[in-house]
């Protein structure tokens, strides 16, 4: 157990400071383009988009900066907005499954990048799958009348007052000092189970939803954290895992292309279910269509693997396997 808790402790620092290396500029990017209004002018754009959606024009404010910076900022602005126009239940589910599938994307972009998979690609992925899903659901809810009652939002925040360098720094480096105990505890998991052999009862109960999707057995472990906790975690765990020779690309790539659509449904399905949100359209449909994408990708990746792979990862392959 002490080597254990010794090599976990190791690993766990290496993997943080890579994750540091990656966070850090993307989030002073974030913050400047912030400050200098350039999300604002994203949301002033997307207003018009809004209206086929069946949603306010001021919702691609709030899309705008979920997608800039994370869902609990596109949260904060949701509840702060929900008291100046009248959002119904469909209204806040359409808007917080478009949050869902396109959140916080300099930065996981820049995990899906560090992956080898073409941040075009993942972008695009899933741009076209957060519009997709919310013009289905503004049809299946305009045509069946479901959840045309106001919208009960649970969530009750207030923004800090402080805007300041100097309080957005605090706030940065106090984030990535307690990422560190709870990354810890994601290594010393992985390490365990594969010093326990307990990765075939892991793989097992994994299985029947990774095959649709295409993702080996030896992916499972990481790809169940990912889908659970986050890109960030699990794209940093599939780096290390391929450096390590425990992965080949091809495998690592499918399954970040899973994460990309599909990641920290525990935490991120509250935050949209707190605004107002539908339980059963954010979590049930969004396993399905994640299902239903990665299947076509699989299927495209086989029939077409030069040609798929060309598209998707950062260097083509030099020849099929």
């Amino acid at each position: 157990m002490p080597h254990l808790l010794r090599t976990s402790c190791k690993n766990t620092f290496d993997l943080w400071l890579k994750i540091m290396k990656l966070m850090i500029p993307i989030a002073v990017c974030v913050k400047l383009a912030t400050e200098m209004g350039v999300v604002d002018w994203l949301g002033n754009m997307l207003a018009p988009l809004m209206g086929y959606l069946g949603l306010p024009g001021i919702m691609g404010m709030v899309w705008a900066v979920t997608a800039v910076t994370n869902l609990w900022s596109g949260a904060m602005l949701f509840v702060s907005l929900a008291t100046t126009v009248d959002i119904t239940a469909a209204q806040a589910t359409i808007v917080g499954i478009m949050m869902l599938m396109a959140h916080s994307l300099p930065l996981e972009l820049a995990v899906v990048r560090k992956c080898g998979i073409k941040p075009l690609f993942a972008l695009s992925l899933r741009v076209l799958s957060a519009l997709i899903l919310g013009y289905v659901f503004h049809w299946i809810f305009d045509y069946g009348s479901l959840l045309q009652e106001p919208v009960h939002i649970a969530l009750r925040l207030t923004e800090p007052t402080d805007t300041s360098w100097q309080s957005w720094m605090l706030g940065q480096i106090e984030s990535y000092i307690l990422m560190w105990p709870f990354l810890f505890m994601l290594v010393l998991l992985l390490d365990y189970i594969k010093t326990h052999q307990a990765m075939p009862q892991v793989t097992q109960w994994l299985t029947p939803y990774l095959d649709i999707m295409g993702i080996s057995a030896r992916c499972a472990p990481i790809t169940f954290l990912g889908m659970t906790l986050g890109l960030v975690y699990g794209g940093a765990m599939l780096i290390q895992a391929i450096e390590d020779s425990e992965l080949d690309e091809d495998e690592a790539h499918r399954a970040v292309l899973s994460m990309n659509l599909l990641h920290a449904v525990i935490e991120d399905t509250c935050i949209i279910w707190l605004i107002g949100g539908s339980f059963f359209w954010i979590f049930i449909l969004r396993l399905v269509f994640t299902l239903l994408v990665m299947r076509l990708l699989h299927l495209w990746i086989q029939t077409h693997h030069r040609v798929a792979w060309y598209f998707i990862k950062l260097k083509p392959l030099k020849s099929s396997r």
